[in-house]
């Protein structure tokens, strides 16, 4: 994922993959040079290659995510042009970022469980899945809310899934009958099996069969035990029958899985995340419209 650099260093800067910085921090508006405060804002900018038209999909995304009632565990977008995305910035960073500050109680690993699982089912209650979901794309706010971003990769459910790396995605065996040695159609199946690699992680701290002795080149081994459906060996409590679960894909919808994580201890003892209110996001939408004006993503 991209490195975060505050906005006020210099207006825009158009990469070949989206840059992502938060505007925390005085943000530089117009040719005035005055500064403008902009609180819990980063901007996604738009690639070089138009011919990549990932950035163009998250757009989409974000403007059928509109049309609905928001989802707590979904990063929300206040603007969206042409040139840009602005977004909630997430103070938390990354996962691998929160699990390398400081050891991690197991309540909030299982809050993190009911908040990813009820993204995967809000989304499919839209009829999408999300089809890249892992470590780099579920960041964390300054509450330590876990919040599923990045929607280029988004399918409808029911068409061809694409796969990902190992352990985010399985190649499916025998037990699929016709969909040997495909990565399957993405729903419920394909999602929950990535869910349960990023509660594996998150309680590890390390990856699916990382501190397994693979030898050389391990990808192609870890392909062909995901295959053959030999997981690595998981405990008797409840979070681990849930990652169990997911690998071997039990849950019929994402929707059942969140209401399995739901009675998780940390799911119910610690607060929930909650959505942005309307009038902020109008206010903060207002500033961003201002600073877009005042010339931001100006060339």
């Amino acid at each position: 994922m991209p490195s975060f650099k505050p906005l006020w260093l210099l207006q825009i800067a158009v990469a070949k993959f989206r840059c992502v910085w938060p505007s925390t921090p005085s943000c530089r508006s117009g040719p005035s040079a005055s500064f403008t405060k902009l609180a819990l804002v980063s901007l996604s900018s738009t690639p070089r290659d138009q011919d990549d038209d990932a950035f163009s999909r998250e757009m989409d995304m974000f403007d059928i995510f509109e049309k609905h009632s928001p989802c707590p565990d979904i990063v929300q977008s206040f603007l969206r042009v042409p040139d840009g995305d602005f977004l909630a910035y997430l103070s938390g960073g990354t996962l691998e970022q929160r699990l390398q500050r400081d050891e991690v109680p197991l309540t909030f690993i299982e809050r993190w469980a009911m908040e990813l699982s009820n993204a995967g089912a809000w989304l499919e209650l839209l009829g999408y899945a999300h089809c890249d979901i892992r470590p780099p794309n579920t960041l964390l706010d300054g509450d330590d809310h876990l919040k599923l971003t990045d929607f280029d990769s988004m399918t409808k459910i029911g068409e061809r899934y694409d796969g990902a790396a190992p352990p985010w995605a399985r190649i499916l065996g025998p037990e699929s009958g016709e969909e040997n040695g495909t990565f399957g159609y993405c729903g419920a199946m394909t999602e929950q099996s990535a869910i349960g690699s990023i509660l594996y992680y998150a309680t590890r701290g390390h990856e699916p069969y990382e501190e397994e002795d693979l030898r050389e080149d391990p990808g192609p081994k870890v392909v062909a035990l995901l295959r053959k459906m030999e997981f690595p060996v998981l405990g008797e409590g409840h979070l681990d029958q849930i990652i169990g679960n997911c690998w071997r894909g039990n849950s019929s919808s994402l929707k059942e899985l969140a209401r399995e994580a739901s009675v998780l201890p940390g799911a119910f003892e610690l607060p929930c995340a909650t959505s942005l209110d309307k009038q902020y996001c109008a206010e903060t939408r207002a500033k961003c419209q201002r600073l877009v004006r005042d010339g931001l993503l100006a060339n």
